[in-house]
């Protein structure tokens, strides 16, 4: 079992499609609308089953095993999170103060795969299509005058990457691409597609455990308790 929590906040945007609100905005030429105080934060947990033991999940995304052999796993996953977005615009003609919350529900099944080439090379694709409902409360204020609106929608999600990397008893480096598709289809025909592709480059260097850690990590393992837990 696998269990993820998350926390993200994020500060600070502008807005690309300016010249849908001040009419002559000429791009290169005019500043865009910034929103020094638009807040993301997100709050989220997950939790995962890999079916595979021979499967090692901790060499792809914590780099603290190493994968010997090839051997893939299906991961069926459930996750949680909640969000909460917030923004006050000032300097356009109308004066707007929007708060968003959600909470998003979703099941998935995800394959992992490593070959491992010449005992320390790997490479290791992935994909995780998943499904599940969103509930959004808006709260937008215009002028003075405050609407509510309470949303659901049903999200359905490709997450995909390959990772290539190295991994020697010392030595780790490597470096993903991942690229993620969340679709949320509401009611009247509303539609939101927020696509993601990122990267990630890695490297570290295994040191040796300090001797009052290692003594006490093997009287640790030889209880009945880390016996059993498989530690």
């Amino acid at each position: 079992w696998l269990i993820e929590l998350r926390y993200s906040r994020i500060t600070g945007y502008y807005v690309e499609n300016t010249e849908d609100f001040i009419p002559d905005w000429e791009e290169n030429v005019d500043p865009y609308i910034l929103i020094p105080d638009l807040s993301n934060t997100t709050y989220g947990i997950t939790i995962s089953h890999i079916f595979n033991p021979n499967f090692s999940y901790k060499n792809l995304f914590y780099q603290t095993e190493r994968q010997r052999k090839s051997a893939g796993s299906f991961v069926p996953t459930f996750q949680y999170s909640y969000n909460k977005f917030t923004f006050d615009l000032e300097d356009i003609p109308d004066d707007i103060k929007f708060r968003g919350d959600s909470s998003d529900l979703s099941l998935g099944i995800g394959y992992y795969y490593t070959w491992v080439i010449g005992d320390k090379w790997f490479v290791a694709p992935n994909v995780s299509p998943a499904a599940g409902v969103s509930f959004s409360k808006s709260t937008i204020t215009l002028d003075g005058n405050t609407t509510e609106e309470n949303i659901t929608f049903f999200k359905t999600v490709l997450e995909s990457g390959l990772q290539l990397g190295y991994a020697s008893e010392r030595v780790i480096f490597g470096i993903a691409f991942n690229y993620d598709i969340y679709d949320y289809a509401g009611e009247e025909g509303r539609f939101i597609n927020n696509d993601r592709t990122y990267g990630l480059l890695y490297f570290g260097y295994r040191f040796n455990s300090p001797r009052f850690l290692a003594k006490s990590y093997d009287k640790f393992a030889k209880t009945k308790f880390a016996k059993k837990m498989k530690l």
